[in-house]
């Protein structure tokens, strides 16, 4: 199957998307549960974005996540596992038919409060507080995704640079404005 990227202009339903997925994921974990957080471009208002819904999950005991795999196999995830990220589990929602399908949810899990959750909601909270960042990151977006629209791998590449750069900037903001 191809993995069919595609940018979009921002769409007033992703928060409703957000807190749907959000209720169901959080059945699914229960007490071991501390928080599930929308980030991502489909956070930003009218900020161009894939039409992917991104939920960083907190727990308590990111162990324990695998004893509800099947509740979130229900929901449609399919595991991913780390993804080359330290302390993550990493799960993805697809949609489509035949052989192209585009991810429609993506949930990073990671136990709460660590430097990965930081970093996550820092990119958030500043690309809501800088709307010419969020305008300049979508038209790379957009660019990246005509240039690669069935190539993930090209696409994250393509970004990877000026998202390490947004992080830096995102984190020092934080830092600087006592957000965390």
């Amino acid at each position: 199957m191809r993995r069919h990227i595609y940018v979009t202009d921002y769409d007033m339903a992703w928060p409703n998307l957000f807190l749907r997925e959000k209720s169901a994921v959080w059945e699914v974990l229960g007490s071991n549960c501390v928080a599930i957080h929308h980030i991502g471009s489909t956070v930003v208002p009218g900020m161009v974005a894939r039409s992917v819904i991104d939920l960083l999950v907190e727990v308590c005991d990111l162990d324990q996540v695998a004893s509800v795999r099947g509740g979130l196999d229900f929901l449609g995830y399919d595991w991913l596992g780390a993804c080359d990220i330290p302390g993550c589990i990493c799960l993805v929602k697809q949609r489509g038919m035949d052989d192209v399908v585009e991810d429609m949810c993506h949930l990073r899990v990671f136990e709460g409060g660590g430097p990965q959750v930081t970093r996550h909601l820092a990119v958030r909270d500043y690309l809501c507080a800088h709307a010419d960042v969020a305008g300049e990151y979508g038209k790379l977006k957009r660019g990246l995704a005509e240039r690669f629209p069935y190539d993930p791998e090209g696409y994250l590449a393509g970004k990877d640079a000026y998202v390490r750069s947004l992080e830096r900037a995102a984190l020092a903001w934080s830092a600087a404005s006592g957000l965390r």
